[in-house]
Protein backbone atom coordinates (compact mmCIF):
# COMPACT_ATOMS: atom_id res chain seq x y z
CA UNK A 1 0.00 0.00 0.00
CA UNK A 2 2.93 2.42 0.61
CA UNK A 3 3.61 1.53 -3.02
CA UNK A 4 0.66 2.66 -4.43
CA UNK A 5 -0.70 5.56 -2.55
CA UNK A 6 -4.02 5.40 -5.18
CA UNK A 7 -5.41 1.63 -3.71
CA UNK A 8 -6.44 0.92 -0.30
CA UNK A 9 -7.46 -2.06 1.80
CA UNK A 10 -11.63 -2.17 1.40
CA UNK A 11 -14.35 -5.01 2.76
CA UNK A 12 -16.08 -6.36 -0.32
CA UNK A 13 -19.62 -6.30 0.09
CA UNK A 14 -21.63 -9.97 -1.41
CA UNK A 15 -23.20 -9.29 -4.44
CA UNK A 16 -25.47 -12.87 -5.44
CA UNK A 17 -24.40 -13.84 -9.18
CA UNK A 18 -27.81 -12.66 -10.85
CA UNK A 19 -27.20 -9.03 -9.34
CA UNK A 20 -23.45 -9.11 -10.44
CA UNK A 21 -24.48 -10.29 -14.24
CA UNK A 22 -26.87 -7.39 -14.40
CA UNK A 23 -23.75 -5.16 -13.69
CA UNK A 24 -22.36 -6.77 -17.02
CA UNK A 25 -21.34 -3.16 -19.54
CA UNK A 26 -22.50 -4.86 -22.27
CA UNK A 27 -25.93 -5.71 -20.65
CA UNK A 28 -26.01 -2.32 -18.85
CA UNK A 29 -25.37 -0.81 -22.58
CA UNK A 30 -27.30 -2.94 -24.48
CA UNK A 31 -30.79 -2.00 -21.92
CA UNK A 32 -29.69 1.94 -21.46
CA UNK A 33 -30.15 1.57 -25.74
CA UNK A 34 -33.13 0.25 -25.75
CA UNK A 35 -34.42 2.72 -23.22
CA UNK A 36 -33.14 5.41 -25.56
CA UNK A 37 -34.93 3.60 -28.49
CA UNK A 38 -38.69 3.67 -26.97
CA UNK A 39 -37.80 7.35 -25.44
CA UNK A 40 -37.15 8.95 -28.91
CA UNK A 41 -40.31 6.90 -30.12
CA UNK A 42 -42.81 8.17 -28.09
CA UNK A 43 -41.57 11.58 -27.63
CA UNK A 44 -41.05 11.32 -23.78
CA UNK A 45 -37.86 13.44 -24.04
CA UNK A 46 -40.34 16.91 -24.64
CA UNK A 47 -42.91 15.04 -22.35
CA UNK A 48 -40.91 13.66 -19.25
CA UNK A 49 -44.07 13.56 -17.16
CA UNK A 50 -44.69 10.19 -19.11
CA UNK A 51 -41.43 8.63 -17.90
CA UNK A 52 -41.85 6.75 -15.05
CA UNK A 53 -39.29 4.46 -12.96
CA UNK A 54 -41.20 1.80 -10.56
CA UNK A 55 -39.00 0.30 -7.40
CA UNK A 56 -39.85 -1.79 -4.92
CA UNK A 57 -38.07 -2.21 -1.58
CA UNK A 58 -38.11 -5.09 1.09
CA UNK A 59 -38.24 -3.62 4.43
CA UNK A 60 -38.72 -5.14 7.94
CA UNK A 61 -41.16 -3.62 10.30
CA UNK A 62 -40.27 -3.63 13.86
CA UNK A 63 -40.57 -1.59 17.04
CA UNK A 64 -37.60 -1.92 19.26
CA UNK A 65 -37.63 -0.71 22.46
CA UNK A 66 -34.39 -0.37 24.61
CA UNK A 67 -35.60 -1.13 28.23
CA UNK A 68 -33.64 -0.36 31.47
CA UNK A 69 -32.76 -3.18 33.55
CA UNK A 70 -30.97 -3.69 36.16
CA UNK A 71 -27.02 -5.57 36.07
CA UNK A 72 -24.03 -6.37 38.56
CA UNK A 73 -21.82 -3.00 38.49
CA UNK A 74 -19.16 -3.23 36.03
CA UNK A 75 -20.94 -5.14 33.22
CA UNK A 76 -20.34 -4.01 29.89
CA UNK A 77 -22.70 -5.86 27.93
CA UNK A 78 -26.22 -6.69 28.56
CA UNK A 79 -28.77 -8.49 26.59
CA UNK A 80 -32.77 -8.77 26.95
CA UNK A 81 -33.87 -11.53 24.49
CA UNK A 82 -37.15 -10.44 23.38
CA UNK A 83 -39.71 -11.93 21.09
CA UNK A 84 -39.40 -11.45 17.57
CA UNK A 85 -42.96 -9.39 16.30
CA UNK A 86 -40.91 -7.87 13.31
CA UNK A 87 -43.37 -7.76 10.07
CA UNK A 88 -41.88 -7.98 6.42
CA UNK A 89 -43.61 -5.84 3.95
CA UNK A 90 -42.49 -4.61 0.19
CA UNK A 91 -42.98 -1.20 -0.90
CA UNK A 92 -43.53 -0.13 -4.04
CA UNK A 93 -42.88 3.37 -5.51
CA UNK A 94 -43.26 5.43 -8.59
CA UNK A 95 -42.49 8.85 -9.77
CA UNK A 96 -42.21 10.53 -13.02
CA UNK A 97 -38.99 12.40 -14.50
CA UNK A 98 -40.56 16.00 -13.27
CA UNK A 99 -40.40 14.55 -10.02
CA UNK A 100 -44.04 13.68 -9.29
CA UNK A 101 -44.44 10.70 -7.37
CA UNK A 102 -47.70 8.88 -6.50
CA UNK A 103 -49.11 6.99 -3.35
CA UNK A 104 -47.21 3.93 -2.66
CA UNK A 105 -47.79 0.00 -2.48
CA UNK A 106 -47.72 -1.56 0.82
CA UNK A 107 -47.67 -5.24 0.40
CA UNK A 108 -47.67 -7.29 3.40
CA UNK A 109 -47.30 -11.50 3.72
CA UNK A 110 -50.35 -13.20 4.31
CA UNK A 111 -53.70 -14.13 2.98
CA UNK A 112 -56.13 -12.02 4.09
CA UNK A 113 -56.45 -7.66 4.03
CA UNK A 114 -56.97 -6.53 7.09
CA UNK A 115 -58.36 -3.19 6.76
CA UNK A 116 -56.57 -1.69 9.31
CA UNK A 117 -53.22 -2.25 7.55
CA UNK A 118 -54.04 0.81 5.98
CA UNK A 119 -54.34 3.27 9.05
CA UNK A 120 -51.72 5.78 8.98
CA UNK A 121 -50.27 5.25 5.53
CA UNK A 122 -50.27 8.34 3.02
CA UNK A 123 -53.70 8.98 1.43
CA UNK A 124 -53.99 7.19 -2.19
CA UNK A 125 -52.02 4.28 -1.05
CA UNK A 126 -53.09 0.77 -1.70
CA UNK A 127 -52.53 -2.35 0.18
CA UNK A 128 -51.66 -5.94 -0.97
CA UNK A 129 -51.29 -9.61 0.31
CA UNK A 130 -49.16 -12.06 -0.85
CA UNK A 131 -47.85 -15.01 0.31
CA UNK A 132 -44.49 -14.60 0.17
CA UNK A 133 -44.60 -10.49 1.07
CA UNK A 134 -43.11 -9.39 -2.71
CA UNK A 135 -44.61 -8.43 -5.66
CA UNK A 136 -46.57 -10.96 -7.59
CA UNK A 137 -47.80 -10.75 -11.07
CA UNK A 138 -51.89 -10.18 -9.75
CA UNK A 139 -49.93 -7.71 -7.43
CA UNK A 140 -48.10 -5.97 -10.38
CA UNK A 141 -51.44 -5.65 -12.62
CA UNK A 142 -52.95 -3.99 -9.46
CA UNK A 143 -50.21 -1.61 -9.62
CA UNK A 144 -49.96 -0.79 -12.70
CA UNK A 145 -53.64 0.21 -12.66
CA UNK A 146 -53.04 2.61 -10.04
CA UNK A 147 -50.15 3.99 -11.91
CA UNK A 148 -52.93 4.70 -14.71
CA UNK A 149 -55.78 6.77 -12.16
CA UNK A 150 -52.40 9.17 -11.33
CA UNK A 151 -50.71 9.46 -14.90
CA UNK A 152 -53.01 11.82 -16.83
CA UNK A 153 -54.61 11.59 -19.86
CA UNK A 154 -51.70 10.47 -22.51
CA UNK A 155 -52.17 7.98 -24.73
CA UNK A 156 -48.56 6.06 -23.75
CA UNK A 157 -46.04 6.11 -21.60
CA UNK A 158 -43.15 4.29 -20.23
CA UNK A 159 -42.40 2.65 -16.87
CA UNK A 160 -39.40 1.26 -16.03
CA UNK A 161 -38.78 -0.88 -13.42
CA UNK A 162 -36.47 -3.35 -11.67
CA UNK A 163 -37.93 -6.59 -10.27
CA UNK A 164 -35.29 -8.71 -8.49
CA UNK A 165 -35.00 -11.16 -11.33
CA UNK A 166 -34.63 -9.06 -14.41
CA UNK A 167 -34.64 -5.86 -15.49
CA UNK A 168 -37.39 -4.85 -17.78
CA UNK A 169 -39.03 -2.18 -19.81
CA UNK A 170 -43.05 -2.06 -19.87
CA UNK A 171 -44.93 -0.18 -22.55
CA UNK A 172 -48.17 0.60 -21.71
CA UNK A 173 -51.18 1.80 -23.32
CA UNK A 174 -54.24 2.93 -21.52
CA UNK A 175 -58.00 1.96 -22.81
CA UNK A 176 -59.42 4.71 -24.91
CA UNK A 177 -62.83 5.37 -23.29
CA UNK A 178 -65.26 5.79 -25.88
CA UNK A 179 -69.10 8.16 -25.16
Amino acid sequence: MDRNPNITKRKAQAMNPARAQKLNKTIVGDYFKKVEQIINELDIKSNPQNLFNMDEKWCRLTIHHQQSVLAQKGTKHVHLVSPEHAENVTIVGCCNAIGNSIPPMIIFKGKRLKPELADNLPPGSIVGMAPRGSMTTELFIEFVRHLARYKGHTLFYLCLMELHVISTMILLKPQMNTT
